[in-house]
This record gives C-alpha cells, sequence and structure tokens, in this order.
C-alpha cells in the first residue's frame, strides 16, 4: 500500500491508534497460518499509529531472538513459558483442570511472572487498543482490563465447533465424558472472551454468522479476511524465484504447506503420504511431493525415509521458493479450521491449487473457476492430472486466482477492512 493511500485512510480516524497485540507466536518473519494472519493485521495497524507485540510461546524447542525489532513495530517483547513455568501439585493439577478459567492446552500460556512483564509493557508503551490473538491467552484479559484499553479479539476460528470437529467420534465412555467437558469450557470462555471484548474479528462472513448462531452477544462482530502480500509473491509468479533444489524441466511437483503440530494438518499429510501420492505416482513415476512446515511427525519422517520422491523440509523462513519449485499445490483438510493462507499464497504466486471443500471452507471460491474442490482421493489425484495435463484450463484458473486475490485478499483488502471496523469501534 502507498503512502498517500494509508494517508488517506487514516484521515477517516478520530484518534491515533497505538495497538498492543497478544499473540502466541513471534510476529516474524511469519511461516504459517496463524502468524501470517497476526502479521497482516500488524502491518494493517502500523499504518494507523505505532504497534507493540507481546507474545507468549510454550513450543518446546523453539529458539525465538527478541533482540532486533521487525520492520515497522515499535517495541516487542516475547516469553518463552518454559522459562518461568514451575512444577504442580497433583490437587493444583486438578483444581485448574476442573475449577479453574484456564483453557485446556493453555498451562503453557499462563505464568503469573509474564503478567507483571505485561503491565510492564503496557505501562510503558500506553496503548488504547488491545488485539488477542485468538482465546487461548484469556488469563491475560484482566491484566489488559485494568488499564481500560479497548480490546479486540481476533478469533481466527469459531473455537467450540471447531475442537468437536477435531475429536474422533470412536472414542470410549471415558473419552467422550473428557471431550463434552473441554467442549463446554472451550464454549463458556470463548462466549466470556466476546462478552468482554469491544469487537470480535471473524474471518469471513460465514464465521460471523455461525458464531451469531452458537452465542449471544451484544459484541461488535466484524469480519477481518485472510489476506497476503501479493507483491511478496511476485518474483515467484514472474518466474524470477530461485529454487531450493533442481529438479528434471518437466518434473512435476505437488507442495503441501502447514505447520505439522497442528493435528489437521498431520491427518492430510499422511493422507497424501500414504494415499494420494502412491495413486499419482502411477500415473507420474517421476513426480516429487514436498511437504514443508514446522514439526513433522515422525510417521511423516518414516515414510519419507521409505519411499521414493517425498522431501520434508520442516521449518523454512521463507515459502517462496517452494512455491517457485511446485507445479501444483494441494490442500487436502478433512477436519479443523485455520486461515486458508496457503490457498491465497498459492493464488499470489501463479500456483493452481487443488483443495477439499474443508480446505478452501470461509474463502470466495468457485470450484472449476479459480481452485479445483476435490473430496475423495481418486477426485483428488484426478484434479492434479488434470492440471497436469491441461496446461490451458491450468492457466486459466491461476489468472482468476490471481485477481481474486489480488482485489479480495491482498492486505489492502484487509487493511480497508480494520480500518472500516475501528470506525465502528470509535463511535
Amino acid at each position: 500500500m502507498t503512502v498517500s493511500a494509508a494517508e488517506s485512510l487514516c484521515l477517516k480516524l478520530e484518534e491515533e491508534t497505538r495497538t498492543l497485540f497478544l499473540t502466541r507466536y513471534a510476529p516474524y518473519p511469519p511461516s504459517s497460518g496463524a502468524p501470517l494472519r497476526n502479521w497482516q493485521n500488524i502491518n494493517a495497524l502500523m499504518l494507523l499509529g505505532p504497534v507493540a507485540v507481546f507474545s507468549i510461546s510454550g513450543f518446546k524447542g523453539e529458539a525465538v531472538d527478541d533482540s532486533e525489532l521487525p520492520p515497522g513495530l515499535t517495541l516487542w517483547k516475547h516469553h518463552k513459558l518454559d522459562t518461568f513455568t514451575q512444577p504442580r501439585s497433583m490437587a493444583e493439577k486438578f483444581s485448574q483442570w476442573l475449577i479453574s478459567d484456564q483453557l485446556p492446552g493453555s498451562r503453557l500460556l499462563t505464568d503469573v511472572v509474564v503478567s507483571e512483564k505485561l503491565k510492564s509493557l503496557i505501562q510503558e508503551f500506553k496503548p488504547n487498543l488491545v488485539i488477542f490473538e485468538e482465546l487461548w491467552l484469556y488469563a491475560y484479559l484482566p491484566v489488559v482490563k485494568e488499564f481500560g484499553c479497548r480490546v479486540i479479539l481476533d478469533n481466527h476460528n469459531i473455537e467450540g465447533p471447531l475442537y468437536l470437529d477435531k475429536q474422533s467420534q470412536n472414542q470410549d465412555l471415558l473419552n467422550r465424558i473428557k471431550i463434552s467437558f473441554i467442549f463446554q469450557k472451550i464454549k463458556t470462555i470463548e462466549h466470556r472472551f466476546a462478552n468482554q471484548a469491544n469487537q470480535v474479528w471473524l474471518c469471513s462472513q460465514a464465521d460471523a454468522e455461525q458464531f451469531l448462531d452458537r452465542y449471544e452477544t451484544s459484541t461488535q462482530l466484524c469480519v477481518v479476511p485472510n489476506g497476503v502480500d501479493v507483491n511478496f509473491y511476485s518474483s515467484v509468479r514472474l518466474g524470477n524465484c530461485h529454487l531450493p533444489r533442481d529438479i528434471a524441466e518437466d518434473q512435476q511437483v505437488l507442495l503441501f504447506i502447514g505447520r505439522y503440530s497442528y493435528t489437521p494438518n498431520a491427518v492430510a499429510a499422511r493422507l497424501l503420504l500414504e494415499q494420494i501420492f502412491p495413486k499419482l505416482q502411477r500415473l507420474y513415476p517421476d513426480c516429487l511431493l514436498v511437504l514443508v512446515g514446522a514439526s513433522p511427525t515422525q510417521q511423516m519422517l518414516a515414510t519419507s525415509q521409505s519411499a521414493k520422491n517425498i522431501w520434508i523440509t520442516d521449518f523454512v523462513s521463507d515459502v517462496r521458493p517452494y512455491l517457485a519449485l511446485s507445479t501444483a499445490v494441494i490442500v487436502p483438510l478433512i477436519d479443523g479450521g485455520g486461515t486458508r493462507l496457503k490457498i491465497l499464497e498459492a493464488f499470489a504466486s501463479g500456483r493452481p491449487v487443488v483443495s477439499t471443500t474443508k480446505g478452501a471452507e470461509g474463502l470466495n471460491v468457485e470450484d472449476g473457476k479459480q481452485i479445483l474442490i476435490r473430496d475423495s482421493v481418486d477426485e483428488l489425484v484426478k484434479g492434479i492430472g488434470d492440471l497436469w495435463s491441461d496446461s490451458d484450463h491450468k492457466g486459466k484458473l491461476i489468472e482468476r486466482a490471481y485477481e481474486l486475490v489480488k482485489n479480495n485478499y491482498s492486505w489492502e483488502a484487509n487493511a480497508r477492512a480494520i480500518i472500516k471496523n475501528l470506525k465502528f469501534l470509535q463511535q
């Protein structure tokens, strides 16, 4: 976005915005769905005033250096919770599980020491707006409320129903009781957080409608679509990006990108490795499957070592070379939520996409127009083959997908939506 365009947008707001983001991930460089959405929103808010980030994580083996500020940020502090966390007794564990407001899985994101550090940062930075990345940092809401800041919950997913969606239906009685209890707890806190926030952001109109169906709230619900910095991927689209390895000129390369600690991505990768790619290799013996993203499972690694033409990269700081290598991008998700940014990245890069209905959920796409939607293993294999064998059809899909992402899912479109929402917040 140009400076003049940013200035004209800023003039529509009544006051300078000083924004603090609370996130579960380091803000930069963004490498997967949630961090990419955070970074797009951070960049939009930087058009309106100073931005600080307070990031908290509990990921094992994570190495984060916050000594150098990401581009444009005024302040950033990162806290790795295993640095502070103390052992708990069985009584404490039972209490937190049964009666506390702590969400399942958020134990590694909550700490008294970090609460005090958050207070210090708020006193130093003096934000008038605080944006929470999802509901998992809910325990820090009382800290923020002490300072009278406006609060936005950026709900990447509707977590209550998503939790049920991710659970297997074939559970014994004890697990069904546990799942029911956790679901009720997530649903209660999601509803409570929404009611205590000044605004809730959702990724699509469909998500906003589903949220209203699930929860009664008077809080403003606003759509902030996912977007990508389209210009960032122009080197891929124009054929000017270096490749991460040499391949034969006519070799077909299938790409899947995701963080594999997220169960739906791991399930999708397993489906690719065990069913989709073996069938595809019978049609294209020399084709290559590339799985890009952090935390590949042991099963993924074992399969790749015993199979031909499978490359698992683990974490990469820049996905563009791998998009440049690919001749098709696949999104074989069968459950879960997410930002769908991997599809938008492919659109901006001029790469054709085959996805399940679930994988493209929430995006305003049409099968056969910007993307191929296929839901069974055989349909996915045929869809990839159709792309690789019909260059005219592939070219039309790529062209229409690029126009869609440029007009509807760019950072500029995202910034327009955010500024419109903040105008409502100031009324």
